[in-house]
C-alpha cells in the first residue's frame, strides 16, 4: 500500500508565537499544525501517518538543546520512523532522542544538522541523520524533504538517497560522543561532513559517513551505501588531541562486551583525517566486517586506522580507493593479530589511481602475533615512501605473517623509506611475508631506501621478488636479506628489464646460523659502482648463498661479488656471473680465492670470489663474451700520440725514459692515465721477447686476463 500526500494538502500557516517554538509540527502530512511542549517533546505515532510497518513525521522546526529530551514513540512493532523538517534552518540535536520501539529512525533537513556535546541518541534500532531531499522506496517512490513536492509514503525499507539541489546542508558532531544501540547501524548521509573532537560507537553494528555534493543518488544495501549518480563532498575527521584506541574516532566493536565490528564505510570526493582513529575488532561472536574508505583524495595527519583480532573470529579488511592518497606524521593503516588469538587478519588492499605517499614516520603495516597476519596488496600509479615510512609484514609469535604484493609504475623509497618483511620472534617459527614487486617501470631506492627480509628465531624470512624495467640504487641503499637463528634466509630474485645501477648501495643476504640466501640478477645493464652484490654466512655453521647474474652489459667501478662464509667446514656459494660485455675499472677483477676480500670503498677494485676461509670455498664462473678493461670508466690524462707509432710498435710510445714491454692480460680499453697500462687488441705475433710479467697463481685470486676469452698484449712501463 502507498499513500499520496498531495500538494494541495500541504498549506501551513504558523501563528507568530510559534516561531520561537523548538519542535512544530507542520502539518503537511494532513494533521494540525502543532508546536510541541518541552523539554520532553512527546511525538506521538498520532502527529504523523502510519503506512503498514513505517510512521512519517513530518516538522517545520527540529532543536533539541542540552537537558531536552524527544521521545518518538509507536507501536513495538514499527519498523521505521521517518521524519523530515521541512522550515529550511538546520536542526540542533544537543539533548536526548529515544524511542520506546523497536524502529529504525531515519531524520532527514536538507538545511544540515549540527550535535553537540551533550547528545545522545537512546534508540533501539538503527540511527540514520541526512540532509538528502528525498528518501527513496522500491517501484520509484519518495518521500520528499520539501512539502511542495508530491510525496509517497510507502511501507517499504529505504532503498536509496536523492540529493536534487546543487548544495546540501553539512552535518557536524561538535564535541559529540555518540552510542548506538548493540548491533545496530548508524549512518551520516549528506553534504560536508565534520567530526570536531567527535566519537560514534556503534558495537557490532555499521558506521557509515557519506558526503554528496551536487545532485546526486546514493544506493542503500546490506553492505552499506553506494553513490550511483552525482559528485562527492567531504568528510574531515580532526581532535585537538590524538584520539586513541581507547576513545576512537569510529568505532564499530565492543571491547568491553567482546563485539564484533560491523564495519566502516567512508566515502566522499575528499576524506580529511587529523589526529583521528579509526578502530575495528573481531572476537569470539563473528567475524568482523570490513573497513573500506573510497574518495579522489584521502589524507591522514597523524591517523590510525587499525583492525585487530582479539580473538577466534576472523579480523576485518581495510580496503582503501582513491586517486591520491596521503599518510603523514605517523599516520598508520594496520591489521594485525594479537597473542593467543585463533582469527586470522584482516587484508589490507589500496587502489590508487595517481600517486600514494607516506612520509614522517607513517605506515601500512600487517601483523602477526597469534594466528595468520593478512595481506597487503597495493595498486597505484606512483608510490613514494619518504622519511623513515614503510610498509611492513611481521609475525611476532607462531603464525605466518602475510604477503606483499606492490604494483605500480613508479616506485621512490627515499630518506629510509622501506618495505619490510620479519618473523621477528626469536622463540616463534612463524614464517616472514614474501615480498613481490611487479610491473614496475622505474624502482628508485636513495638516502638508505630499503627492502628487507628477516629472521630473529625459527621462523624462515620471507623472499623478495622484483619486476621492474629500471631500478636505481644510490646513497646507501639496501636491498637484504638476513637470518639471526635458525630460521631460512630468504632468497633475492631481480629481474630489470633495461637498466639496474647500484651506487654506494648493497645487494646482501647474511646468515648467522643457517645457509646465506640465493641472490638472482637478470637485467640488460647492471652497473655495480662502489657497491656490493653478497651473500654471507658470520656464524659457526651454515654455506654462503649462491649468486647468479645474467646480463647483457656488466660494469664494475669497485664492484664486488661475493658468496662467502666464515663457517668452519662450511663452503662458498656458487657464483655465476653470464655478461656478453664486461668493463671494469683499473684494469683489474680480483677472481676466487680463500681469503674474503674486504670491501674498500674508492678503491676501484673489483672483486667476484666464493671464499670460505676455514672450509671450502665455492665456484666461481665468469662467462662474457668480451672483457673490457678500464674503457670508458678512465679518464684520459696525457695527449694523444700519432696511430702509425703504435701501429709500428705497439711499445714505442714515448715515455721519457722508460722502457717497455708486452705482457699477456686481458682485451681493450683505454687507461687512466697515458703512462699507465694500455691494453691493445694485438695479435700474439706482435709480443716481443722481454720479461713476460704473468699474473700470479697462489690461488688466491686470477686477474682479468684469465677470464677474458681472447688473450691480447699489454704495454707496460717499467720503472728505471
Amino acid at each position: 500500500m502507498k499513500t499520496l500526500i498531495k500538494k494541495s494538502l500541504i498549506f501551513m500557516v504558523f501563528p507568530i508565537q510559534q516561531i520561537t517554538a523548538e519542535v512544530i509540527v507542520d502539518g503537511s502530512l494532513g494533521g494540525a499544525v502543532e508546536s510541541l511542549s518541552g523539554p520532553v517533546y512527546e511525538i506521538n505515532e498520532s502527529l504523523g501517518v502510519r503506512q503498514g510497518g513505517n510512521v512519517f513525521h513530518s516538522f517545520s522546526q527540529f532543536n533539541i538543546h542540552s537537558g531536552e529530551h524527544a521521545k518518538f514513540n509507536a507501536q513495538l512493532n514499527t519498523q521505521n520512523i521517518i521524519a523530515r523538517v521541512t522550515g529550511g534552518d538546520s536542526s540542533l540535536i544537543n539533548g536526548e532522542i529515544s524511542s520506546n520501539s523497536l524502529a529504525n529512525l531515519w531524520l532527514l533537513n536538507p538545511a544540515g544538522w549540527i550535535v553537540g556535546s551533550e547528545a545522545k541518541i537512546n534508540i533501539q534500532g538503527a540511527f540514520h541523520l541526512s540532509t538528502a531531499d528525498g528518501l527513496g522506496f522500491q517501484n520509484n517512490l519518495t518521500y520528499f524533504a520539501d512539502p511542495e513536492t508530491e510525496s509517497v509514503l510507502s511501507l517499504g525499507d529505504p532503498v536509496d538517497y536523492q540529493f536534487n539541489s546543487s548544495q546540501q546542508g553539512a552535518i557536524t558532531l561538535d564535541s559529540a560522543d555518540l552510542l548506538i544501540a548493540d548491533g545496530q547501524a548508524v549512518s551520516l548521509v549528506g553534504g560536508d561532513i565534520e567530526l570536531n573532537n567527535a566519537h560514534i560507537n556503534a558495537p557490532g553494528g555499521r558506521i557509515i559517513l557519506a558526503s554528496n555534493a551536487g545532485q546526486g543518488q546514493w544506493r542503500i544495501d546490506a553492505d552499506g551505501v553506494t553513490q550511483q549518480q552525482g559528485s562527492g563532498g567531504e568528510i574531515t575527521l580532526s581532535h585537538d588531541q590524538a584520539a586513541d584506541v581507547f576513545e576512537p574516532t569510529l568505532s564499530s566493536a565492543d571491547f568491553d562486551n567482546s563485539k564484533s565490528s560491523g564495519g566502516i564505510q567512508l566515502s566522499a570526493a575528499r576524506i580529511n583525517m587529523k589526529n583521528a582513529y579509526l578502530a575495528a575488532q573481531s572476537w569470539d561472536d563473528v567475524a568482523a566486517k570490513d573497513t573500506r574508505m573510497t574518495a579522489d583524495v584521502i589524507e591522514m595527519d597523524a591517523s590510525i586506522l587499525n583492525s585487530d583480532v582479539q580473538g577466534d573470529q576472523a579480523g576485518g579488511n581495510v580496503r582503501i580507493e582513491a586517486d591520491r592518497l596521503s599518510l603523514r606524521n605517523a599516520s598508520r593503516i594496520a591489521t594485525s593479530t594479537d597473542f593467543f588469538t585463533t582469527g586470522k587478519g584482516g587484508d589490507i588492499s589500496i587502489q590508487v589511481n595517481q600517486r600514494l605517499e607516506l612520509s614522517g614516520r607513517s605506515g601500512i603495516e600487517s601483523t602477526a602475533a597469534g594466528n595468520d597476519g593478512g595481506n597487503i596488496s597495493i595498486n597505484s600509479r606512483e608510490m613514494v615512501l619518504d622519511g623513515t615510512s614503510r610498509l611492513r609484514l611481521a609475525t611476532q609469535g607462531d603464525g605466518h605473517a602475510g604477503n606483499m604484493f606492490v604494483d605500480a609504475r613508479a616506485i621512490y623509497l627515499l630518506n629510509d623509506g622501506t618495505l619490510d618483511t620479519a618473523s621477528a620472534a626469536a622463540d616463534g617459527v612463524g614464517k616472514g611475508g614474501d615480498i613481490t614487486i611487479r610491473n614496475v617501470e622505474l624502482l628508485k631506492m636513495s638516502g638508505r631506501g630499503l627492502i628487507s627480509s628477516a629472521s630473529a628465531g625459527a621462523g624462515d624470512a620471507g623472499n623478495i621478488s622484483i619486476k621492474t624495467a629500471n631500478l636505481e640504487m644510490d646513497n646507501d641503499s639496501k636491498i637484504d636479506a638476513f637470518s639471526q637463528g635458525s630460521g631460512a634466509t630468504g632468497q633475492i630474485d631481480i629481474d630489470v628489464g633495461n637498466r639496474f645501477k647500484i651506487d654506494n648501495s648493497r645487494i646482501s643476504t647474511l646468515a648467522k646460523v643457517t645457509d646465506g640466501g640465493s641472490i638472482d640478477i637478470a637485467s640488460k645493464q647492471l652497473i655495480l659502482q662502489q657497491s656490493q652484490v653478497t651473500t654471507s654466512v658470520e656464524g659457526p655453521s651454515g654455506n654462503g648463498g649462491d649468486i647468479d647474474v645474467n646480463t647483457a652489459v656488466l660494469v664494475l667501478d669497485t664492484g664486488f661479488v661475493q658468496a662467502n662464509t666464515e663457517a668452519e667446514g662450511g663452503e662458498g656459494g656458487k657464483v655465476d656471473v653470464n655478461a656478453e660485455y664486461t668493463l671494469a675499472s683499473r684494469g683489474l677483477i680480483l677472481k676466487g680465492g680463500d681469503e674474503q676480500f674486504e670491501f674498500a670503498p674508492d678503491s676501484s677494485v673489483n672483486v667476484i670470489q666464493a671464499a670460505a676461509p676455514e672450509g671450502l670455498s665455492g665456484e666461481v664462473t665468469l662467462s662474457t663474451v668480451e672483457l673490457n678493461i678500464a674503457g670508458q670508466l678512465a679518464k684520459v690524462e696525457a695527449g694523444f700520440v700519432e696511430p702509425q707509432t703504435i701501429v709500428d710498435d705497439p711499445c714505442s710510445i714515448d715515455r721519457k725514459d722508460a722502457v717497455s714491454s708486452l705482457v699477456k692480460v686481458g682485451q681493450g680499453g683505454l687507461p687512466e692515465k697515458a703512462g699507465d697500462s694500455i691494453n691493445l687488441p694485438l695479435k700474439r705475433y706482435r709480443q716481443p721477447s722481454h720479461q713476460n710479467h704473468e699474473p700470479q697463481s697462489n690461488n688466491a685470486y686470477t686477474t682479468a686476463s684469465q677470464v677474458a676469452l681472447l688473450s691480447p698484449a699489454i704495454c707496460r712501463k717499467e720503472q728505471n
